[in-house]
């Protein structure tokens, strides 16, 4: 289980597992500039991106999302977002591909394969791709998230996002 709290974060587990070649796959309610600053150098390495997101009903409300929450405001005073927004869109261009769920996200999926071993990682909760929900900046949520590293827990999980992709 991972809390981003005093039983792990999101962030560890896939700094710690994502390697040259890896297909990452992601279902999340939202996703933020800065969750992907703190992880670009690992995001490099990934061979595919595919990501998931609700729709917001226009292209409005998923940009609004992008600078992240009330948590990131130490990071915004860094004044480095458009900076991070240009490295950003021209890595979603070059191994990313976004598709729009028409409907809610109820709970958030990250899975990681590895082209060269049957290995796989996926963790499913409460944690979307934001500073706060992978344990990046502190957070009062009481998330919970569980990790698979079982290969059938593993499959099981990305067949859904699969099905969801189709």
């Amino acid at each position: 289980m991972l809390d981003n709290k005093s039983l792990g974060n999101v962030v560890s587990e896939l700094k710690g597992n994502i390697s040259d070649g890896s297909t990452l796959s992601v279902v999340s309610a939202l996703f933020s500039l800065y969750a992907y600053d703190e992880l670009k150098k690992e995001l490099s390495k990934v061979s595919k991106f595919r990501l998931l997101v609700p729709s917001h009903g226009d292209e409005e409300g998923f940009i609004k999302n992008l600078p992240g929450n009330n948590l990131d405001r130490r990071l915004r005073s860094r004044l480095d977002v458009t900076r991070i927004a240009r490295e950003c869109a021209g890595w979603l261009k070059q191994k990313c591909e976004v598709r729009e769920l028409p409907s809610a996200v109820h709970q958030n999926l990250i899975h990681l394969s590895h082209t060269d071993s049957d290995a796989q990682l996926a963790i499913v909760g409460s944690s979307s791709f934001t500073t706060d929900g992978l344990g990046i900046v502190p957070s009062e949520s009481h998330h919970m998230n569980t990790c698979f590293r079982s290969c059938d827990e593993a499959r099981s999980l990305i067949k859904w996002f699969d099905e969801l992709w189709a």
